[in-house]
């Protein structure tokens, strides 16, 4: 168990890629949170808009507080995510994109979670979704609290954003999958959880908002980098074969309603793991629940 104590240094690492029209609002974000010992760091993976230009920019604007990292060519997500990681040097580190907003309080109310609940080696938050060309209100992200450990990830999948994350930085961390790209973040957590044999938690609130626009990377996303990492784990962590085959399960459903599966193979994998599916029917049961005793009307959003 690790206890820290005072005001303990943390790393914010982001990561960006031709995010001229945000960047600058997302470092701000983070630089003016009321919390002092804090160094931000920013990997760019060899932008070809102003996004370069506007880094540096903001690196005169704020001497000492700032580091930059321009790759010289272009290394993709994982590989970017890993070279901000590895630049960090904080006791507790924190990831984001380069197109999302920090709310003021999180790095301060965040320190105060982690240092009050030892247990956890990984919190996560509450966060907004905003319409980035109108800055309203669009959905919150979690729908179900999770905690525990790396099987509770693994059946449930990412039901938080990387950009609620706060880490301890244990000095003990995994690597971000290149195979998934999409998915290294899920893969990440769960790969960090099982090797310092840790638990994570929810601290109560929202501290972050995340922008949906055009350019999400979401917005491509058909599976696949879930389908590669459910085989990542199947081949590697053989101890957490029943929280993977439930997480199948899921997938398994949540492609057969996207029309991406037809009925003969969801009943063939039905009939291979037939206690794993009536979890994932539940699931979905569970799920209809919960949004439709979502209430009508929400907070007010943000306004950029």
């Amino acid at each position: 168990m690790i206890v820290l104590s005072g005001s303990p240094k943390v790393s914010v690492g982001v990561v960006t890629y031709n995010q001229e029209k945000y960047i600058e609002q997302t470092v701000t974000s983070i630089l003016d949170q009321d919390y002092e010992n804090l160094e931000v760091i920013v990997s760019d993976d060899a932008s070809a808009d102003s996004t370069q230009d506007i880094l540096t920019k903001l690196h005169e604007l704020y001497p000492g507080r700032l580091k930059i990292i321009f790759q010289q060519k272009n290394i993709g997500l994982a590989q970017n995510c890993q070279a901000v990681l590895d630049a960090c040097s904080g006791e507790y580190v924190c990831l984001t994109g380069g197109d999302d907003l920090y709310i003021q309080g999180k790095v301060r109310k965040q320190v105060e979670f982690m240092q009050s609940h030892p247990e956890y080696l990984l919190s996560y938050h509450q966060v907004e979704a905003f319409v980035s060309k109108t800055g309203q209100h669009w959905y919150y992200f979690t729908e179900k609290i999770i905690e525990g450990s790396a099987e509770e990830l693994i059946e449930n999948g990412m039901e938080f954003l990387p950009l609620s994350v706060m880490f301890v930085n244990t000095r003990k961390w995994p690597t971000f999958r290149t195979e998934a790209p999409i998915a290294s973040d899920w893969l990440f957590c769960i790969e960090y959880l099982i090797k310092n044999s840790g638990n994570f938690g929810f601290m109560p609130g929202i501290y972050a908002s995340y922008r949906r626009h055009e350019s999400n990377i979401t917005n491509v996303s058909d599976n696949s980098d879930n389908w590669t990492a459910i085989s990542i784990m199947r081949n590697e962590y053989p101890q957490y074969q029943r929280a993977v085959e439930r997480f199948r399960s899921r997938l398994t459903l949540t492609e057969f309603r996207a029309g991406r599966l037809t009925l003969v193979p969801l009943l063939l994998r039905f009939l291979t793991s037939p206690f794993s599916f009536v979890w994932a029917f539940f699931w979905l049961f569970e799920t209809r629940l919960r949004r439709r005793k979502a209430p009508s009307t929400q907070p007010k959003g943000i306004t950029i």
